[in-house]
């Protein structure tokens, strides 16, 4: 009953919520450097998300969209081509072509919010980012795609991938079963 009323309540927060503005999020950092999000809605929380994690992270997060998104290459030359080419061998990009279509719509609206607020962060901060600012502006397509190289290379297979290489060619198919977020039932960060 709980997990319904949650859900209930959720739903009503994305219904009723519009594109947050900046009088709907505040974003304050403590002295150790801890962002404290409050937000009138559940988009607003995930708009405040995004940009404290660029802030604190910019230039971090690029490159890891970049890395999960088989772009590294661009950047660090040989050293990111291995990890392109493997995600082109295993399929793990192909595999989210129309990620809008297989996303809830309420987790999908929040990602474009989290997105947006990376976007309307570090736009205004690109000499932070050195030659990753080109990856501007981030897409909900490169928050998801990196979220499966995540999950399925950098954890689950980093200790099979050099024994079992053949059983890596599956986690094209696995990897969209499975990536699909699910918002906290409580808007709490």
């Amino acid at each position: 009953m709980k997990k319904i009323l949650a859900s209930i309540i959720a739903s009503l927060f994305l219904s009723c919520c519009g594109t947050p503005s900046a009088n709907t999020v505040n974003v304050k950092w403590d002295e150790y450097g801890i962002p404290h999000i409050e937000a009138d809605n559940l988009q607003a929380l995930y708009y405040g998300l995004g940009r404290a994690q660029a802030y604190n992270h910019g230039k971090l997060m690029l490159k890891n969209y970049a890395k999960g998104n088989g772009m590294l290459a661009r950047f660090e030359g040989v050293r990111g081509l291995e990890n392109d080419l493997l995600l082109n061998r295993i399929g793990l990009l192909s595999s989210s072509v129309s990620s809008k279509a297989q996303e809830d719509p309420q987790v999908y609206a929040a990602l474009e919010q989290f997105v947006r607020g990376i976007n309307d962060e570090l736009v205004n901060h690109k000499e932070k980012l050195g030659e990753y600012a080109v990856m501007l502006p981030i897409t909900v397509d490169h928050v998801i795609n990196f979220t499966k190289y995540d999950l399925y290379i950098a954890f689950a297979m980093r200790r099979e991938l050099s024994e079992k290489w053949p059983r890596v060619e599956n986690v094209a198919s696995t990897a969209v079963s499975y990536t699909h977020l699910t918002l906290p039932t409580t808007p709490y960060v």
